[in-house]
């Protein structure tokens, strides 16, 4: 027997990290399985009828049969059977929304871990080493914020954003996101100072992982370069960015394998 497609809409608001979004869903079933996969920070309330609200974003969740759609503003971003990978793109949509139009956090395009109480960040694009360099860390007892994204609140200090992390089998293929308690990794919990930023990549060969300090105008602009939202929420973003490049301890530099590098970043940690 063809099943029948639902034609009623459910409706959630999605709300974190100064962020909102309505979601609508065509599948009671399906819905409470993807209100089972919001990333941390994210809640879900019913929408009360009659109330209007504005919101940062819509997303849809369709099913027809086995076959899932996620769309976002209208546009498709994920089609197929796999309620987990459905989860997965749903996490993906607010995790974006969020660091692009936080009315609260500037968020950097970033690794962060916790070391005695105090915050490193390593800034850099796709590719650049990010998860390799916070898993060494975790290894080392250093606690987990973030593989990618980290959120700075006004008082300049990084908050935990915890997703699972997203490691490489090889270059050039997609991560796969793996479990910290795998790597027997621990999550910071709490919101904390950052004491050292580090925007390097990563080139192979190279035995001393260097730093160069920037200060001013310079630090700003290496700060900027990882921020996704600068544009959409400069009011937000500028005046964070103005507050690290003035109170941080920011440097550039390249680096060689991960386990020099926090060698390095460590001693670096203990003079600034």
């Amino acid at each position: 027997m063809k099943k029948v497609i639902p034609t009623t809409v459910l409706t959630r608001s999605i709300k974190g990290w100064g962020v909102s979004a309505r979601l609508e869903a065509n599948d009671d079933e399906v819905l409470r399985g993807v209100l089972r996969t919001l990333p941390a920070g994210f809640e879900s309330t019913a929408i009360r009828t009659g109330r209007g609200s504005s919101f940062d974003a819509l997303l849809e969740v369709r099913a027809a049969g086995r076959q899932l759609q996620l769309k976002e503003a209208g546009l498709l971003r994920f089609q197929g059977t796999s309620r987990r990978a459905l989860g997965r793109r749903l996490a993906d949509a607010l995790e974006t929304l969020a660091s692009t139009s936080s009315r609260t956090f500037a968020f950097l395009h970033a690794g962060g871990v916790e070391v005695d109480g105090r915050v490193i960040l390593l800034p850099g694009r796709s590719h650049a080493g990010k998860s390799t360099l916070v898993t060494a860390f975790l290894k080392r007892g250093a606690r987990y914020l973030s593989d990618d994204m980290v959120p700075v609140d006004s008082s300049l200090r990084a908050w935990p954003f915890p997703r699972p992390l997203g490691i490489r089998s090889a270059p050039g293929r997609s991560p796969t996101r793996t479990p910290i308690r795998s790597i027997g990794g621990v999550a910071a919990r709490v919101p904390l100072p950052i004491a050292l930023v580090w925007c390097g990549r990563y080139k192979p060969g190279v035995r001393r992982p260097s730093f160069k300090r920037h200060a001013g105008l310079a630090a700003f602009a290496q700060l900027l370069a990882q921020s996704p939202g600068a544009q959409i929420r400069p009011e937000i973003i500028m005046p964070i960015l103005v507050g690290l490049a003035r109170g941080t301890s920011v440097f550039s530099g390249v680096r060689g394998e991960a386990e020099a590098m926090v060698d390095a970043l460590l001693r670096r940690l203990e003079t600034v």
